[in-house]
């Protein structure tokens, strides 16, 4: 018995410590997703003729947060392992600096060489002018270094700094935005200059933040010799692949819907913005995990890292059913306040909706967060693989299927059911448990 009441105040220290600490993410993510709704509102009130081209190029801003998360995730390995070398964290920040700036130039370039392509073959819109076009190209690498070095400032566990920088271009944009509506301008191209000018802002806060800060001071204008192993390439590209691989899955999840019913569809879209405000709470506690388990890594403690490890699981179950009784309070005065059409709609969506994230959290929390820390990535392009995979070949099945709800939700959780026992023997084992300097070229 005391064994037992032991282990639950170690698990309860840990789960308090762990949110104490991320208070200024958790704060960020729920400003983010307000500030985002807000902006939203506002590109509705301008009623621009052209509001679809605004949210058709927004939408290629995934590519942009693949960019910088992908990256960010390697660099964060590198840095937190080696935590104990100023040197080496700093040399790494600059190389991950470097490499964003070079992927970014490289998808940036393609976007100006094949506007066509991208607006007219993938989008599906044709747009009078291209104007708008490429200055918003000139946002996407703008948007694409700064979510770079915000990601580099959770790395290092500047969490206020990270706050800042990211609510401040926000602000500034929805400022931008409030003086067209007053002022009656709606030209679509003072809109992109509204966003270059927040992430202008974001971007030399950020390095100016990183280069004084005493614990790393990097210079990011001297240049560094991107000297990676075999490994360390491997980690970094891998983590690209799999975030690119994701984004393909959670399109095909959108397909899946939108061809069992635009009605269904329509009710998840809602309750993905609305909800993204708990998910928050997932996402600070887990970041700030995440890099407890990797710096224990670093240091070899292999066994404090697997508590860790454990006791995040167990606080994701324990974050999740916050997230059921909230959501479950909340949403159905805001449905039938904003929404009459789907409230009818809801009362079958929303528990399907809240179910499939219990399985989801613990797969989000042990893949994105926990198991690829130890920088055995080949496992997760395969699983991330066969997901988008099952999820693509869904698209087309679902249309000889019966319109279902339950059914449209089981059949974009099967890849999370599939693959999450093989999540569970992979952490039981304990293989992910290593140190990435210890033999840095095996691949």
């Amino acid at each position: 018995m005391n064994k037992t009441q032991s282990k639950t105040k170690i698990f309860f220290k840990y789960f308090w410590s762990t949110f104490k600490e991320s208070k200024f993410l958790l704060l960020k993510y729920v400003a983010v997703a307000v500030l985002y709704s807000v902006i939203s509102i506002l590109a509705n009130l301008l009623n621009v003729k052209e509001l679809t081209y605004l949210n058709a190029f927004l939408s290629l801003y995934a590519f942009a947060s693949i960019i910088a998360f992908g990256i960010g995730n390697a660099i964060s390995v590198f840095m937190n392992q080696n935590i104990s070398s100023k040197f080496k964290v700093r040399k790494y920040a600059k190389i991950g600096f470097e490499i964003n700036i070079i992927f970014s130039f490289i998808v940036t370039a393609l976007l100006v060489l094949f506007p066509r392509f991208f607006m007219e073959t993938l989008m599906g819109y044709n747009p009078e002018s291209y104007t708008f076009y490429y200055i918003m190209c000139g946002y996407f690498f703008l948007s694409c270094t700064s979510s770079y070095l915000v990601e580099t400032m959770k790395c290092l566990k500047f969490f206020k700094q990270q706050f800042v920088c990211e609510i401040t271009p926000l602000i500034i944009t929805i400022l931008g935005f409030l003086i067209l509506y007053f002022c009656g301008i709606y030209y679509l191209n003072y809109i992109a200059i509204a966003y270059i000018l927040g992430t202008v802002f974001s971007m030399t806060f950020s390095i100016i933040l990183l280069m004084k800060n005493k614990e790393i001071s990097v210079n990011f204008f001297k240049l560094q010799t991107i000297n990676l192993t075999k490994r360390q390439w491997w980690i970094l590209l891998s983590n690209l692949a799999v975030e690119f691989i994701w984004q393909i899955g959670y399109y095909a999840t959108s397909m899946i819907l939108i061809r069992f019913s635009d009605g269904i569809f329509n009710t998840y879209s809602y309750l993905e913005n609305v909800l993204d405000v708990f998910n928050g709470f997932l996402f600070a506690f887990s970041s700030v995990s995440a890099i407890r388990i990797t710096r224990c890594l670093g240091r070899n403690q292999f066994d404090k890292a697997y508590t860790y490890a454990k006791q995040s699981i167990v606080a994701s179950i324990l974050i999740w059913c916050f997230y059921f009784v909230a959501s479950m309070a909340l949403i159905y005065p805001i449905a039938l306040g904003v929404n009459r059409e789907y409230f009818s709609l809801m009362f079958m969506v929303m528990p399907c909706y809240v179910a499939i994230h219990f399985f989801r959290f613990i797969a989000w929390n042990m893949g994105s967060y926990m198991l690829r820390l130890g920088g055995k990535n080949t496992i997760f392009v395969i699983i991330e693989f066969f997901c988008s995979v099952i999820l693509v070949s869904m698209c087309f099945i679902v249309q000889f299927l019966p319109v279902s709800v339950p059914l449209a939700y089981l059949i974009i959780l099967i890849p999370t059911l599939l693959f999450l026992p093989v999540y569970f023997i992979i952490l039981k084992k304990k293989k992910w448990l290593c140190n990435i300097n210890e033999d840095p070229n095996l691949i």
